[in-house]
């Protein structure tokens, strides 16, 4: 299939009513420090909405600060493994994982979106079973490298487990440890985190060790406004760099389900709103009105 023939004619048609979304006037009003914005263009689509992860899935996909901030992850875990695993223990060590965007680069799943216009989970379930995602940045080497000092390395996803195995196959196909279902806990019907998984492993082993790109690899945060998880984040901040390895991932994630007070039935346009609502906007405008106003 050419995948750019069939998505280019969409994009160029998109390009041609772009400058009208883009340049159509939206008023702004600043009221303690909270942005309340009014839109005044075209009405907001799914099909908008999906074009406005452009920038973050090409840096995600292009940039080398991406990649780097990879590599620093996986690094500080080596050094910090290294540590670890000299302390005696009763348990055999280990290391928990997520797979998306932790271990497993999705970020052409994402791009098909943006390119597309389309929205998840169109196209997501042919994506997995294809199982060729690449590893992320310095995942394979610390991986192995784990695995080589007698540490378990364990996969929590909230992949669906009639994805496991597609999953282990891309693991494997892509020589990463411990790819087998032993290993590979997925997301089932009964798991409303991954809190449950998470002990599981914690019961057997020493986990010494979890990896995300969401807050909600570590630790409970469903269901938390931007302002809980703010606080939340405060009581274990000290963690971070230590027990927990958090990736980028400007793409997707619990932070934008906060944003939408984790109603993705909301509109659109609802959801274009929030989106702006959320930001911390400088009005150059009301300024600039000011400066003149004064002269």
């Amino acid at each position: 299939m050419n995948f750019k023939k069939q998505i280019l004619p969409m994009a160029l048609a998109f390009t041609m009513v772009m400058p009208m979304y883009a340049m159509a006037d939206t008023k702004t009003e600043v009221k303690n420090e909270k942005t309340v914005v009014t839109s005044e263009k075209p009405t907001v689509t799914n099909e908008t909405l999906s074009r406005e992860n452009l920038m973050g899935t090409l840096w995600y996909q292009s940039s080398v600060e991406a990649k780097a901030l990879y590599h620093q992850g996986y690094n500080v875990a080596k050094t910090v493994l290294d540590a670890k695993i000299k302390e005696k223990s009763d348990k055999t060590y280990a290391i928990a994982l997520d797979i998306d965007e932790t271990v497993l680069d999705n970020s052409p799943q994402q791009a098909y979106f943006a390119y597309a216009m389309k929205m998840y989970p169109e196209g997501w379930k042919e994506w997995v079973d294809e199982a060729k995602a690449d590893p992320v940045a310095g995942a394979k080497e610390f991986l192995n490298y784990a695995k080589s000092k007698g540490v378990e390395v364990f996969y929590i996803s909230d992949r669906k487990t009639d994805q496991l195995k597609a999953t282990i196959k891309n693991l494997e196909d892509k020589g990463l440890p411990c790819a087998d279902e032993k290993h590979v806990l997925l997301k089932s019907k009964d798991d409303k985190s991954k809190e449950a998984r998470r002990q599981k492993v914690a019961k057997e082993y020493n986990l010494i060790m979890l990896f995300g790109d969401n807050i909600v690899d570590f630790e409970e945060f469903e269901g938390l406004t931007l302002e809980q998880r703010d606080e939340k984040l405060k009581g274990i901040a000290d963690k971070f760099g230590e027990k927990y390895i958090i990736f980028p991932n400007p793409m997707y994630g619990s932070w934008e389900s906060a944003v939408y007070n984790y109603d993705f039935k909301k509109s659109p346009q609802e959801k274009e709103d929030l989106r702006l609502n959320t930001l911390k906007v400088f009005d150059y405008q009301k300024n600039v009105e000011k400066d003149m106003k004064n002269k």
